[in-house]
């Protein structure tokens, strides 16, 4: 959601307080994944490294373990022969994958210890989360060496985890989202994790489901209908487009609907398959067949919503503004300047001159929610309620129902920042927060913390890259996993877009000469449009933007 969509935008400087701390650990994600490889094949990698030869120094035997990482397979088998016997059981190489972006250089300081220098861009911890760092980091790992019985050099200490250059790292990893409950049912959220593709994959995948959402994703944001304690009693089969998934004793425990709602879990998270069946002890589960599945990445209408003079409504191929009834005079009429329509259209959260009004579709007159000064554009939930921020104090968010009430969000962790744009994601789950500091522009999601259905507070916040050197104007939520900023970079006089994946890499997706709002649409990034301070529309074609061909006041957002 924006601050302000309009086609002539100021932008103000204001000096600002220390930045409050913040944390979290970005997961969830739409990334869209191939076909599962089937659990009884075996996966071949592009690069089969060898193990160590004979004679080799303990420079050689550093240089061999790293580029014997490349190979996940049997538990990184290869990787293990440059290690000594003692120290094969201690490295873990799931702990850490390190995603380098120079050559690394491996040195033997002394016949008995040894360092390999690296500069790092992201990396994946432990649980499978993608963290990408704002800049690049030097890093020195520590090896020790020793010679075996036959004298030759062997790793005696290593650090946990394994190095790959991002080429080798996107040939052996996979990105897989698991999938969470939101408090309504209606919605699977993603928490985008990744994961080494061996004949494990499947299995560490329902592992990790298993294991429940990410910090962020937790206090009630999302949930799962794995009683708890619920293991995985063997590996994940998938035979002719069937999941079969055994569970330990704790799933007896879940009705024939929560069955059900564990299978969509599974059938979501695991991918490519026609249908998971759940075992206990061997025997299937029967789940029910009658409760409407979950919506996993809601759409919205393909058309753009504009507002250009006095219409308001759907922008055609044609150019034409036609289609949006109920509301659109009432909108002219409390003069418009931004607005989000809800996902059934039935509403509209408004931005006017004399504050945020909730229009509706339906014979009512148009409810002023909010008349504080300097509000952004508001947005509005799956659940009916209006979110309003100011400007000046990104922490001061307030929601309000359809009756006129109005709940103050806890977000204190905003303290000090002056905001941007804030936006809803379409499941309603998650708070997109673009925000300004005396330390630059930083960009958040964060989870909706709720109680009886009410928005309550904002969880811990998940910092996204943007470059601190930039000038914010604006950012929108693109799909369940992906959001976009619109900043001007330091030292250029164009707009550039950049897409996040939430627990993924970071892409600049080129620029827009004047470009100062962006709102998503379907397809991904391609859904994606950018208004100029003319009033021009832009959207993505190839690897660069396209002028629509008209003019408008401003864009809207669709929920």
């Amino acid at each position: 959601m924006r601050s302000r969509r309009t086609a002539i935008v100021a932008v103000t400087t204001v000096a600002l307080v220390a930045l409050a701390g913040c944390g979290g650990i970005p997961s969830g994600g739409p990334v869209q994944s191939g076909q599962f490889i089937d659990e009884a094949e075996d996966i071949k990698v592009g690069y089969a490294p060898g193990g160590p030869q004979a004679g080799d120094d303990q420079r050689a035997i550093l240089q061999g373990f790293i580029n014997a990482a490349t190979n996940p397979a049997d538990n990184y088998a290869v990787a293990k022969q440059f290690l000594s016997e003692s120290s094969k059981d201690e490295w873990n190489p799931d702990a850490l994958t390190q995603i380098r972006t120079d050559a690394g250089v491996p040195r033997a300081d002394s016949e008995t210890a040894g360092t390999y220098t690296l500069t790092s861009s992201a990396y994946v911890n432990d649980k499978g989360q993608y963290v990408e760092d704002e800049e690049p980091t030097s890093q020195i790992l520590q090896f020790g060496f020793e010679q075996d019985q036959d004298g030759e050099w062997r790793i005696s200490s290593a650090p946990p985890g394994i190095v790959l250059s991002q080429a080798s790292f996107d040939s052996i990893f996979d990105a897989r989202s698991l999938y969470f409950f939101d408090p309504s049912d209606e919605y699977l959220i993603p928490d985008l994790r990744w994961f080494a593709r061996t004949n494990l994959l499947a299995t560490n995948v329902v592992k990790a489901l298993l294991a429940g959402p990410s910090d962020w994703l937790q206090q009630g944001v999302t949930h799962t209908y794995f009683p708890t304690g619920t293991t995985l009693d063997s590996r994940v089969r998938i035979d002719s487009g069937v999941a079969t998934v055994a569970l330990s004793d704790q799933a007896l425990d879940a009705t024939p609907e929560q069955l059900e709602r564990m299978r969509q879990q599974l059938r979501d998270t695991i991918g490519a398959v026609s249908n998971v069946v759940i075992t206990v002890n061997g025997v299937p589960l029967d789940a029910s067949s009658t409760l409407q599945l979950a919506t996993v990445n809601p759409g919205v209408e393909n058309q753009l919503l504009v507002r250009r003079d006095d219409t308001v409504g759907f922008l055609s191929t044609s150019a034409t503004v036609s289609g949006f009834s109920g509301q659109a005079d009432e909108l002219v009429q409390l003069g418009a300047t931004d607005f989000t329509l809800s996902a059934d259209s039935s509403r509209s959260a408004m931005l006017g001159p004399d504050g945020v009004y909730l229009v509706f579709t339906a014979a009512a007159t148009a409810l002023r929610v909010d008349d504080r000064p300097g509000l952004l554009a508001p947005t509005i939930d799956t659940a009916g309620f209006v979110w309003t921020v100011p400007a000046a104090n990104a922490a001061d968010i307030q929601a309000h129902d359809a009756e006129g009430g109005h709940f103050a969000i806890s977000a204190p962790q905003l303290a000090g920042m002056q905001a941007v744009s804030f936006g809803i994601s379409r499941d309603g789950a998650r708070a997109l927060i673009l925000a300004m500091t005396e330390l630059g522009p930083r960009l958040f999601v964060a989870g909706i913390v709720r109680a009886d259905g009410v928005p309550t507070q904002l969880g811990p916040l998940v910092s996204l890259p943007i470059a601190q050197s930039s000038r914010p104007l604006d950012a929108t939520w693109v799909d369940d996993n992906s959001v976009a900023s619109l900043s001007v970079l330091s030292g250029e006089d164009v707009s550039t877009v950049t897409v996040y994946e939430i627990g993924g890499p970071s892409k600049t997706f080129g620029s827009v000469a004047g470009g100062v709002a962006i709102v998503g649409g379907n397809d991904g990034s391609a859904g994606l449009r950018v208004l100029t301070s003319e009033g021009a529309i832009y959207r993505s074609r190839g690897n660069g933007w396209a002028d629509f061909g008209t003019t408008v006041a401003f864009i809207a957002t669709q929920q």
